[in-house]
């Protein structure tokens, strides 16, 4: 099974949690991930753990994040250095989040 297919299934799953743990995401597919966000908004757990989206990856998330019910969102060891952070930081007011875990994105100078 391709990446991608591997993404489309666990999309099919559960509409209020989609957990993506430890799946590279080119950027591609971090776009079908916001597709889908944006076609189902009951999502309330959105994890990303460890997907490497990077900072256009976040930035991709920014332009849906303010659609959905996302109350949860991790995005630890992403990569989304400062200029994601900066993307996020953003929109994230003018969402639902309110668990939002960065561990291991390397934010600043050490």
């Amino acid at each position: 099974m391709s990446s991608s297919d591997h993404v489309r299934s666990i999309l099919q799953g559960s509409e209020a949690i989609v957990d993506l743990t430890g799946v590279p995401l080119t950027l591609e597919m971090v776009r079908v991930v916001t597709r889908h966000l944006e076609e189902r908004p009951k999502t309330m757990t959105l994890t990303l753990d460890s997907c490497f989206i990077g900072p256009d990856g976040a930035y991709e998330l920014t332009l849906a994040l303010s659609k959905t019910d996302v109350i949860n969102l991790d995005l630890s060891r992403n990569l989304i250095g400062v200029r994601g952070m900066r993307e996020l930081g953003t929109v994230l007011p003018n969402t639902k989040v309110k668990c939002l875990n960065l561990w291991g994105n390397l934010l600043g100078d050490g």
